[in-house]
């Protein structure tokens, strides 16, 4: 087992080290992309083409994102304290468990509700969705 931690602390040491020295060969290309771009376009032609357009918030799907979050969270709640009774009632009944089944409990019923806190989420959506 060392001898693969060993190796595994080497790999990723020596793929950071690649990792910064590519980050700063493409920031050199991307800086002389941009000042050929430049050399080679007039002011007025790059300031039509590069405007935003306006940001308007009157969209329907506005939230969505934070919805599905939300239900996302407090499905993993859920499931958090489920554990904790789950795991108060294996105590008082003298049932024996072990930190394993503990930590396998814990993953499932956070991994089960916060799935279902998803579902419920993709339901709600395809409702309203229905409706327009």
């Amino acid at each position: 087992m060392g001898d693969i931690t060993a190796i595994c602390i080497v790999g990723f040491i020596t793929l950071g080290i690649y990792k910064v020295f590519e980050l700063l060969v493409r920031r050199k290309e991307r800086l002389t992309f941009i000042e050929k771009f430049f050399d080679h376009c007039e002011r007025k032609e790059i300031s039509s083409s590069f405007q935003m357009p306006p940001i308007s918030f009157n969209n329907q799907n506005y939230g969505a994102g934070a919805f599905k979050i939300a239900l996302l969270l407090i499905g993993v709640g859920v499931g958090a304290l489920l554990n904790v009774f789950t795991i108060f009632w294996a105590e008082a009944a003298r049932l024996d468990m072990n930190y394993e089944i503990r930590g396998v409990i814990s993953f499932a019923y956070i991994a089960i509700f916060g799935g279902l806190g998803l579902l419920i989420s993709c339901l709600i959506e395809a409702k309203q969705s229905k409706k327009e």
